[in-house]
């Protein structure tokens, strides 16, 4: 039935697929407002997201608009964490994935970055609380993100092809992720262009992005709509293999070395990988090692025929029968230090405590490398800036090869960046181990630049 024939809402959800900088949480906050204060009737409204502080943005910008307007501010009571219209009794408020207690709610419900949750659970106790509320509304609205399995993605292939009469759907997307090169089609994506958002901004944001790879995919889900898998490809295939290079991937027995470990909990791949600073500024040369218990080669196993393939080549040591044999890596890495200037070996120190200790006590020196977004994503960041200016060279070791493109990275809130071994389809070990030692080389390097330099004071 139409809304003339029942004086109830046309419309019980809406979904408003915008990218950033278009004023998704200002119409939010409008929408909010008016329900609370315009309306008839009472409501019980509720701004919800994946976590509190986003959350409180659509709640915090209604707020703003109360307490800056005398005839809105007279008629409505602001408290720290609640509004209250008087008049009608309704209320405004903002919940979280996170905060708990969110199933006994009822009322209308405004979603921000739906992208972001990790599945419908949220969203499902919010469309459930408006199940007995004729006037209620559930309204979403998100920019796109980077998992095409995730339950926003699925909701945005449910508006997009199936048509409802209670569904207001309005999607602002590119056609094409070719359109990205022709600034007269941003206005399809960007409904706000020259009001709140501008092209000319757009433009030096892309410019800048095009050399950094994870920008680049964040410029395309939060500038232009673009459903990406993955946050972003860890490095592209052409950069990487520009930088093996035979005659230069040689070690040099007088150079320092920082040595990266990634243990296996059992009969994984384990590698331990070598960065050496060439001389050249910013340059460094690699090269390492695998190893696999003989039960991960057996007929059947994952990977089997490649890994055997690995075997016979050299390329992949067999270390153990049913796990990894660490002795075998820790005479491997005394090997090392009796070879070169090994300064530091990096690891997770998870799983990793006995061949630290053992490795201590011969007086090996050892860095612990947490596996958080902190520690990992300047590293991550610097990896892949270097790969592209030619500034890493690689021996062509084909399990580093294959690792590098199974590499699926993941971003935090802040745009820090980090391998994610469980998003990743296949191994990423020697990549985990090859971070972990040229973080410790940048940050080595980095002492050293700053020793060197003379502070001069003029008293």
């Amino acid at each position: 039935m139409k809304w003339k024939e029942t004086g109830f809402n046309k419309y019980r959800e809406a979904f408003v697929f915008v990218p950033r900088k278009n004023g998704k949480s200002f119409l939010c906050s409008v929408f909010a407002n008016y329900l609370l204060i315009a309306d008839k009737g009472q409501h019980d409204l509720f701004t919800y997201a994946v976590n509190a502080q986003q959350a409180r943005l659509v709640f915090d910008g209604a707020k703003q608009m109360i307490v800056q307007n005398k005839a809105l501010k007279k008629r409505s009571k602001v408290m720290a964490h609640h509004i209250d219209h008087t008049k009608t009794n309704s209320r405004l408020k903002p919940v979280s994935s996170n905060s708990g207690g969110n199933e006994g709610l009822g009322g209308t419900a405004i979603g921000d970055e739906l992208h972001t949750h990790p599945d419908s659970s949220m969203f499902d106790v919010m469309q459930l609380s408006m199940a007995a509320r004729r006037k209620a509304w559930h309204f979403i609205i998100t920019t796109a993100g980077t998992n095409t399995t995730s339950f926003c993605k699925q909701y945005y292939d449910q508006c997009k092809t199936i048509e409802s009469e209670s569904t207001f759907t309005a999607i602002y997307e590119l056609d094409d992720e070719k359109e990205i090169e022709q600034p007269e089609t941003w206005i399809k994506a960007n409904p706000n262009l020259g009001i709140s958002v501008y092209s000319e901004e757009i433009a030096d944001t892309l410019e800048k992005a095009r050399t950094i790879p994870h920008r680049y995919s964040e410029v395309l889900t939060k500038r232009f709509n673009i459903w990406r898998n993955g946050e972003q490809e860890f490095i592209a295939e052409k950069d990487w293999l520009a930088c093996y290079k035979p005659k230069e991937c040689k070690p040099s027995n007088e150079l320092p070395v920082f040595i990266g470990i990634d243990l296996s909990s059992a009969s994984d791949i384990s590698a331990v990988w070598c960065v050496q600073g060439t001389g050249a500024s910013g340059e460094v040369r690699i090269w390492g090692k695998c190893y696999l218990p003989s039960s991960a080669l057996e007929r059947g196993k994952k990977n089997s025929e490649i890994y055997q393939q690995w075997v016979r080549q050299g390329h992949l040591t067999v270390a153990g029968d049913r796990t990894v044999d660490y002795e075998h890596i820790e005479r491997d890495i005394h090997s090392l230090c009796d070879q070169y200037d090994v300064h530091s070996v990096s690891f997770d120190p998870w799983n990793s405590n006995f061949l630290l200790t053992r490795l201590e006590s011969h007086g090996v020196p050892v860095e612990k490398v947490r596996q958080g977004f902190i520690s990992l994503s300047p590293p991550t960041k610097a990896l892949q800036v270097a790969v592209m200016q030619e500034k890493v060279i690689h021996d062509n070791n084909p399990i580093l090869n294959w690792a590098v493109g199974n590499v699926t990275l993941s971003t935090d809130a802040a745009a820090n960046i980090k391998p994610d071994k469980m998003k990743s389809e296949n191994k990423i070990d020697p990549v985990a181990a090859l971070l972990n030692g040229y973080r410790t080389w940048m940050l080595e390097t980095e002492s050293g630049e700053l020793s060197d330099e003379v502070l001069t004071v003029n008293w």
